[in-house]
């Protein structure tokens, strides 16, 4: 306004809602005896830490290249963030916004090292086979999750190739490399392991995160390799955080799993 004037400004605060709880349990016995049992119930795998962009990539020298009418839209997060040196080529229409920065030091603990990473890969695998949902070389999924609800979870233990119409939602693993073409919407997390990193092409939508962490689960210490994005024709990636943060949400097998147990 011209003239300095004062509003009053109304908010509501909602109920908070915890992603991790102690439960406490006390059994009675005889001559006064009693038994305490504790448990830490989580709420899911990522401890509501959302992602730090539409795109994260982990590695030394990440490979970007966009071109046709591509974009990445982080929103209130970085269109990308890398963790050592970024190499971008952008040509055409593609774009990005906001600008790509280097990842601070508030990224999720399963970044943070191979090692870290490793290990939250191997629970993944565990729910997943656990859900039915685990799928080697030669093993195709009936589905890639569910798209309209952005909840699931899908383990591709091998480099990944997806072309024509689908849809898939939630959480996707694929330990070696993802080439996509055609049409493929998700609403979730991807996670993609392999050295060859991600290739994209045609029309399609990725509503959520996609993380891309190059390494080798057979030599930790190695370090990371270098994280490759291509995206040509209309391949958009767009943050999301309820389909990054509530991934988990509505699949039973890993949902609001016990984390610790302890006896007193």
């Amino acid at each position: 306004t011209t003239t300095p004037q004062t509003r009053p400004l109304f908010g509501t605060m909602t109920a908070i809602e915890p992603y991790r709880l102690k439960v406490v349990a006390t059994g009675y016995g005889p001559n006064g005896s009693t038994k305490q049992l504790e448990a830490i119930v989580q709420r899911n795998f990522f401890n509501d830490l959302g992602a730090s962009a539409a795109i994260t990539m982990l590695g030394p020298n990440a490979q970007v290249t966009l071109s046709g009418n591509t974009s990445i839209v982080g929103g209130a997060v970085p269109s990308i963030t890398y963790t050592n040196g970024l190499n971008m080529t952008v040509s055409g229409s593609a774009s990005l916004s906001p600008p790509p920065e280097v990842a601070g030091n508030d990224v999720p603990d399963w970044q943070r090292s191979p090692a870290a990473m490793d290990a939250f890969v191997r629970q993944l695998k565990q729910a997943a086979q656990n859900a039915g949902r685990y799928y080697g070389p030669g093993q195709t999924p009936p589905n890639y999750g569910n798209y309209s609800a952005g909840t699931g979870i899908t383990f591709m233990d091998r480099d990944v190739s997806v072309s024509g119409n689908s849809q898939g939602g939630g959480i996707m693993v694929i330990t070696g490399n993802f080439t996509q073409s055609g049409t493929f919407d998700f609403r979730g997390l991807i996670l993609v392991l392999g050295s060859g990193g991600v290739t994209r092409s045609g029309n399609s939508t990725l509503t959520g995160n996609l993380v891309i962490a190059p390494y080798d689960p057979n030599n930790l210490g190695a370090g990371w390799g270098t994280p490759r994005y291509t995206a040509s024709g209309t391949s958009d990636v767009a943050y999301n955080d309820v389909y990054v943060d509530g991934a988990f949400d509505g699949t039973a097998a890993i949902t609001d799993f016990v984390a610790g147990i302890a006896e007193k």
